[in-house]
């Protein structure tokens, strides 16, 4: 079993607000978990 972290942060600075912030961050998580099968932990700053 192979188990791994890895640790981004993404700024967005043309989004002002959450609903913005969420547009671009479902589909690419949507993404990740399709096609590698990982989880994904949105956490800290908003």
């Amino acid at each position: 079993m192979a188990i791994g972290l890895l640790t981004l942060e993404l700024y967005l600075p043309l989004n002002d607000s959450l609903k913005g912030k969420r547009g671009i961050l479902k589909p690419l998580i949507a993404r990740l978990r399709r096609d590698y099968n990982v989880s994904v932990c949105e956490a800290d700053a908003q």
